[in-house]
């Protein structure tokens, strides 16, 4: 969620593992292949950048000869200016 105004009274929920997964589909984020750990930056008064991980094998080593990989993705959240 988030808020934009900074008052803390109103909030723009954004499901960022949906967006993810819809944009995707071969790299899924599911529970257990994320930290769950996320930061957000403003850009401007009506955008900011999230940026998040996927860590497909969970906090294991990825198995040799896997293709997987573990990564770091950002999405710019914008909305219509008020």
């Amino acid at each position: 969620m988030l808020n934009r105004d900074g008052t803390g009274q109103d909030w723009l929920q954004v499901d960022l593992q949906n967006h993810h997964n819809t944009q995707h589909p071969t790299e899924q984020i599911t529970s257990g292949k994320t930290s769950s750990y996320t930061e957000v930056e403003p850009l401007d008064d009506h955008s900011v950048i999230v940026i998040y991980d996927r860590i497909p094998h969970s906090w294991n080593a990825i198995p040799p000869g896997s293709k997987d990989t573990n990564s770091i993705w950002v999405v710019k959240v914008s909305w219509k200016q008020r």
